[in-house]
């Protein structure tokens, strides 16, 4: 079966501020008119999608899932997810977010990364339709986007089966996210991480590989170049001063740690993001 290229009725840039409670950056309309497979590469946010119309199987973390009108899926950060559509034509709305709060309102919710699709039983459609009345260019908008945002995470938690009383693996998972929020840009290491948490480091790393089916130190690094990546596109700095702001003191192992994980040097990958900014808006201007 050929892979295919996704259609977009309309994407929207939101917001980029990464250092908030729960933070939407981009969000939009996916329509495909065929039956095919694509594939979602791992990327640092997470991804909501509510299907519209048609029917698909989703794959995450080596799992398969039966979707249709109406079913929530969510993409968890860092994993690759494949989608192939059985029923066309396949329309579904999807948003990008982030945020540390993130994982404590999943944890109220029957969502997680075993079982990452969650069939609410009622249409969603009316909640989503707000967006589309929304102006994106005025300020207010970003607070009518998380608004909607909370508000679908309403909708799930109401038709969730899970007890909402906070667990200690939710408050570990938490803590351990904030201080590397708060503190990716220092001179870390493992076990600050794990004395800060609570837990021995063998502990946090069960934690974290049940959760985020990777290891602390992988997480963290990501986290970092992930972070590097957002500098490269959007500030005019030296690679140097970018790896110090990310927790590297030796910008050599900087640009090595993010060939590894991007196929690119950080000068590449900056001239690759102005070529990509360049064709969308010439495309907004079409």
């Amino acid at each position: 079966m050929k892979t295919k290229r996704n259609s977009y009725p309309y994407q929207m840039q939101v917001y980029n501020d990464y250092n908030m409670s729960l933070s939407v950056s981009t969000l939009g309309k996916s329509v495909r008119n065929e039956t095919g497979t694509w594939y979602f590469a791992p990327d640092s946010f997470y991804t909501l999608h509510y299907i519209e119309s048609g029917e698909a199987t989703f794959t995450q973390n080596g799992k398969s899932f039966d979707i249709s009108a109406n079913d929530i899926v969510i993409i968890y950060p860092e994993n690759l997810s494949q989608l192939t559509v059985t029923k066309a034509p396949y329309i579904n709305r999807w948003i990008n977010f982030k945020g540390i709060d993130v994982l404590n309102l999943l944890s109220h919710t029957d969502i997680n990364i075993n079982s990452p699709v969650f069939k609410p039983g009622i249409s969603l459609a009316g909640t989503f339709s707000k967006i589309d009345n929304l102006q994106f260019s005025e300020p207010h908008s970003q607070a009518q986007i998380l608004s909607v945002m909370y508000n679908i995470f309403s909708k799930i938690m109401k038709q969730s089966n899970k007890n909402t009383n906070t667990d200690n693996k939710t408050y570990y998972v938490t803590s351990f996210l904030r201080f590397i929020e708060e503190n990716y840009s220092q001179n870390i290491q493992i076990p600050d991480i794990a004395k800060f948490v609570g837990l021995s480091a063998s502990q946090l790393y069960r934690i974290v590989m049940n959760q985020f089916n990777v290891s602390p130190v992988e997480f963290l690094t990501s986290y970092r170049i992930n972070k590097s990546k957002n500098y490269l596109k959007e500030k005019d700095m030296k690679i140097s001063v970018i790896a110090k702001l990310c927790g590297y003191t030796d910008p050599q192992y900087f640009s090595k740690s993010f060939y590894k994980r991007t196929g690119m040097t950080p000068t590449e990958y900056r001239e690759e993001s102005k070529k990509r900014t360049s064709r969308n808006t010439n495309k907004l201007k079409a």
